[in-house]
C-alpha cells in the first residue's frame, strides 16, 4: 500500500486562442473517460508549477506554452482520498492560464495521456461548436477567465 501524503497538487490550463477558442482535451483516465476538459494533471514531486504546465499541456495536448498567470486555487478536503497517485488528506487545484508559444499542432494519437485534443469555441453563444461532454470545472474556469478579461 502507498504511503499517505498530505496534499495533491494538480494543474490546469486554459489556453486562449483567437476567436474564443479554447484548446481541449479528450480525457484517457477511467474516472472522466471521454469527457473534454483543459490539459492538466498531477504536479510531480519536485517540480515547479510552471513546469507542471508546460508539462501537462504538452503531453495531453501536443503543444508548448508559456504559463502567464494563476486564474484561480481551488482547496478540497477529501480525507483518505485514493488516487492513483497515493492516499490524500486534501487537493490544491491550481488553473491557470498558458500562452501559446509554438505552432498550433494538436496531437493526434490517443495514449494513456488523452484520447485526443482539438480546439473549440466555447462560451453562452457558442453550444454547437463545444465539445459533447465535458468536464463541469471547465465551465467553472472559463467563466472565472472571462470575468478576468472583463476587469482588464
Amino acid at each position: 500500500m502507498r504511503a499517505t501524503k498530505r496534499t495533491m497538487q494538480v494543474v490546469s490550463a486554459i489556453i486562449p486562442l483567437e476567436g474564443h477558442r479554447y484548446a481541449l482535451v479528450e480525457e484517457a483516465k477511467a474516472v472522466c473517460r471521454a469527457q473534454w476538459s483543459v490539459p492538466g494533471g498531477v504536479i510531480e514531486d519536485g517540480e515547479c508549477l510552471s513546469a507542471a504546465i508546460v508539462r501537462e499541456v504538452y503531453e495531453e495536448a501536443g503543444l508548448t506554452v508559456l504559463p502567464v498567470g494563476i486564474l484561480r486555487v481551488d482547496h478540497y478536503l477529501d480525507p483518505g482520498a485514493r488516487y492513483s497517485h497515493g492516499v490524500y488528506e486534501q487537493k490544491l487545484h491550481f488553473v491557470c492560464v498558458a500562452a501559446l508559444t509554438g505552432p498550433l499542432v494538436l496531437k493526434t494519437v490517443p495514449d494513456a495521456e488523452s484520447l485526443s485534443s482539438g480546439v473549440f469555441r466555447l462560451g453562452r453563444d457558442a453550444t454547437p461548436a463545444a465539445p459533447p461532454a465535458r468536464d463541469p470545472r471547465l465551465d467553472r474556469g472559463l467563466r472565472d477567465r472571462r470575468a478576468d478579461d472583463s476587469d482588464a
